[in-house]
């Protein structure tokens, strides 16, 4: 993936709760940018894509329940 970023989460995935959240945030930011990949690494949940944290966070905020 060319132009992208990598955005770490702090997370415990034996936390259900924490494990799903990351399932969320991944599925949006595939759905923001295309090809986005996740993966769990020393205690911390990694997206590589081509936007920012503040990106993912600021949609999120825009979604309607």
């Amino acid at each position: 993936m060319t132009d992208s970023n990598t955005i770490r989460i702090e997370v415990d995935p034996t936390n259900p709760g924490q494990f799903f959240a990351c399932c969320g945030l991944l599925e949006l930011a595939d759905r923001l940018w295309p090809g986005a990949e996740g993966w769990f690494e020393e205690g911390d949940f990694c997206i590589t894509a081509k936007g920012t944290l503040l990106d993912l966070l600021s949609a999120f905020g825009e979604c309607k329940i």
